[in-house]
């Protein structure tokens, strides 16, 4: 089995390089570790080490997480699982092992989803949920860890923070979404997988520690902007026609919601221009229905 990991990089500083060392220290070794850096304009590619299995690719312009990823599958061959990694996601040694355990032992599953931490007490997420409005957030985030709360289970993506994917349903579902750019991809990705019948499976054993939002911090607004326009396209490019009557006035009313909480944080600006922004890409979204509709294996109910 092999197994590549893909790591997008984007004025990570310090981080990379200790995402790096967690990842040469495992106890099954990547096959592979492909860093693709999104023209990042600070040192964090100069101080990674030299290599057989690290191979870097820099890119002219920055891609997004979406489209730099996908471009990293395509520069890989013959791999059996992706891993896709934040450079802020330190994995714990036997991380790639525990995966490597479960894609054998549930083949049939199309992704894995991880148990990440904030620290020793406080998950960040046990893979996500996607809610019938449209809202999909990770599982268990913030809360305190209980062990009794983890074990294997479905659920309904990765957050491709750190998640494994089967490298040909990938290639057959077209890998994320370009247009996303960030955030939601992996649960537009995520949606499109249900709907072929590939499952998600959360593998709590296999642990990365999280800083989260460690890059994106340093751009207000560009979490809410990129969230709330990308969910908008998720549920419109996804849903199954007979189901839209039922889940777009309630993903309406959600909006209005979210309008007035945001009014109340004073990122109602932001907020509202991501979703003028989604109804103007609406009619791509749209296009893109029957490529999800003919991939879909599954009914309606």
């Amino acid at each position: 089995m092999k197994i590549v990991v893909v790591i997008v990089n984007y004025n990570s500083g310090e981080l990379l390089a200790k995402c790096i060392d967690h990842l040469l220290n495992q106890t099954r070794p990547a096959d592979a570790i492909f860093v693709i850096d999104n023209a990042s304009e600070d040192e964090s590619m100069a101080s990674l080490p030299a290599r057989a299995e690290l191979r870097t690719h820099k890119l002219e312009s920055n891609q997004g997480f979406a489209s730099a990823n996908n471009i990293a599958f395509q520069h890989i061959d013959n791999a059996d699982y992706f891993i896709t990694l934040n450079p802020d996601a330190f994995p714990e040694a036997d991380f790639i092992e525990n995966l490597e355990e479960a894609a054998r032992s549930h083949p049939e599953y199309g992704s894995f989803a991880t148990r990440m931490m904030q620290n020793e007490t406080t998950v960040d997420g046990a893979g996500d949920s996607y809610h019938i409005s449209g809202l999909a957030w990770r599982n268990l985030h913030h809360r305190k860890y209980f062990p009794q709360r983890h074990h294997q289970r479905d659920v309904f993506a990765p957050c491709a923070g750190a998640a494994m994917y089967s490298a040909k349903t990938i290639v057959e579902l077209g890998g994320f979404d370009d247009a996303f750019f960030c955030y939601m991809e992996d649960v537009d990705l995520g949606y499109r997988m249900q709907l072929s019948g590939k499952r998600c499976l959360y593998v709590p054993q296999a642990t990365v520690q999280h800083i989260g939002s460690a890059i994106v911090s340093k751009y207000p607004g560009f979490a809410v902007y990129h969230g709330h326009r990308n969910l908008v396209w998720t549920l419109i490019k996804n849903t199954p026609g007979a189901l839209l009557p039922l889940v777009v006035p309630i993903h309406l009313l959600m909006s209005i919601v979210l309008g007035l909480i945001y009014l109340a944080r004073g990122q109602s600006q932001v907020y509202w221009r991501a979703k003028i922004d989604a109804v103007g890409g609406l009619s791509k979204m749209w296009r893109q229905r029957g490529h999800v509709r003919k991939a879909r294996r599954i009914s309606v109910w």
